[in-house]
């Protein structure tokens, strides 16, 4: 079994200099690697959808499109919309299709802004089904 990899945050100053949070953590992580070839790779942050995101989408997205299309199961609905929204592939296990992101929790924040954006139209669009977008909701 492969060992989980560690990932740590940090910022990139003017002058191109990294700043890691975590700093001794990650220094007592390099020395567990004393003598072995490592890759490194950095990129930008990805942020994980919000809570706000995913508050909007079970208190306002989901039961209207339940109620639309019938479902009694939310997490079936959400299944069926990831598929509709990232595309589907065939799971090796069962065979089926299954969505390619399965979990509104596998979407960072710009996926989830992209979500959002795309069920307002296609729910409208497509089925006739307004949703307000999250600022016109009250709280």
């Amino acid at each position: 079994m492969t060992q989980p990899v560690p990932k740590w945050l940090g910022v990139v100053d003017t002058k191109g200099h990294l700043h890691l949070d975590e700093r001794r953590d990650f220094d007592r992580y390099l020395r567990t690697l004393t003598g072995k070839e490592v890759e490194i790779v950095v990129r930008r942050r990805q942020y994980k959808r919000t809570l706000d995101q995913n508050a909007y989408w079970h208190g306002v997205c989901f039961p209207l499109l339940m109620e639309h299309f019938g479902y009694t199961d939310v997490a079936q609905l959400k299944l069926d919309l990831m598929g509709t929204c990232w595309g589907w592939t065939r799971s090796p296990v069962t065979g089926k299709e299954v969505p390619i992101k399965p979990s509104t929790s596998a979407m960072s924040l710009e996926e989830g802004t992209h979500f959002t954006d795309w069920l307002l139209t296609w729910s409208a669009e497509e089925h006739g089904v307004f949703i307000p977008s999250p600022e016109k909701v009250a709280a």
